[in-house]
């Protein structure tokens, strides 16, 4: 997240994300005890009934149809927020119709009247990307699970367990999930390997259509992200270190669905950069097709690189290591 530009270098990003769970949770399941908890401030009120709807959900959603693919580390980090979109839309939407049927109206305003009074300095306080990944599953995951439930009520989203989303793109867009539109499988080389010098991968893993998204808005605001962020077919990033206390790089490889939507996100992510404090730009090709664009900063380097549709964005401690990087992609 510090690489692209998504939170400051000196967020405590644990403390951040404790925070947010301490201020928002009012009650949580877990598969493994198979209970769940709800958070008591005092008598239990129409909210906390609300609260003990949704929980109760989970339950029975573990029981019917299982959870694991919550905490499954085979699957990609696309593809387990896509499955819990689909779980806490299941679980918000049931809340909601049961609040609508048992609870008495002028409990409902109170209870909604409560809530809107609820401390929310840390979701308030935290970067864009932290607020709009913490609330995908409940707000995104409610429109995809209401647009199953209105095509073929409940067995339409019982179904959905046994064919679960694959992507973000898939919830963003339920249209997709009903076509089958699959994302497309994105692979990196051994770079870490590629490269010698003690450097390791940390980690490598998927952004998805709402990663993607998410990081262009963070520069060039939520409409032109959305647009752009719209023809994403697959992507695979890994962040690799140099030893065990050095300088990180990140690559991340994204494919498109045509030309023309890798034509938009191509042309928005130079915008992108051009946003970005600090940056400045290097031309190195003059006449032609540009095909890589390349922005410095004193200890920083970010290459963008286009073949087709596919874009490749390296990010480094300088030129010299990107280069490395390019080479060690170029290997068989």
């Amino acid at each position: 997240m510090n690489l692209l530009g998504l939170i400051e270098p000196d967020l405590d990003l644990e403390k951040a994300l404790t925070n947010l769970d301490i201020e928002q949770v009012a009650g949580f399941y877990i598969p493994a005890e198979k209970a769940f908890y709800v958070v008591e401030k005092g008598e239990q009120t129409a909210l906390d009934q609300i609260v003990i709807a949704h929980e109760y959900t989970h339950a029975l959603q573990d029981q019917h149809f299982g959870l694991a693919k919550l905490s499954d580390r085979s699957l990609d980090a696309d593809r387990r927020r896509a499955f819990d979109a689909l779980v806490e839309g299941d679980a918000t939407l049931a809340m909601s119709l049961y609040a609508g049927k048992y609870i008495p109206v002028i409990d409902l305003f109170q209870s909604i009247y409560t809530a809107s009074g609820v401390k929310k300095e840390a979701l308030s306080d935290s970067p864009a990307f932290l607020q709009e990944m913490y609330l995908f599953p409940y707000e995104q995951g409610l429109k995809f699970v209401h647009a199953l439930y209105e095509s073929g009520g409940w067995a339409a989203v019982n179904t959905a367990y046994a064919t679960p989303p694959q992507s973000t793109e898939q919830i963003l867009h339920p249209e997709r999930y009903r076509q089958k539109d699959e994302p497309q499988i994105v692979s990196l080389p051994d770079l870490a390997a590629g490269l010698g010098g003690g450097w390791r991968k940390m980690e490598s893993d998927v952004l998805g259509e709402l990663g993607l998204r998410l990081a262009l808005a963070k520069h060039v605001g939520p409409a032109a992200a959305m647009q752009a962020a719209e023809g994403w077919g697959g992507d695979r990033y890994v962040l690799l270190q140099q030893g065990t206390d050095g300088p990180y790089a990140l690559v991340m490889r994204t494919s498109w669905d045509d030309r023309n939507e890798a034509d938009e996100f191509w042309t928005l992510y130079q915008t992108c950069m051009a946003h970005r404090v600090g940056y400045i730009e290097e031309v190195s090709e003059l006449v032609g097709e540009v095909r890589s664009h390349w922005w410095l900063t004193e200890n920083s380097c970010v290459l963008a690189k286009r073949e087709g549709s596919t874009i490749t964005i390296v990010v480094a401690k300088n030129k010299e290591t990107v280069n490395q990087i390019l080479k060690a992609l170029a290997s068989p």
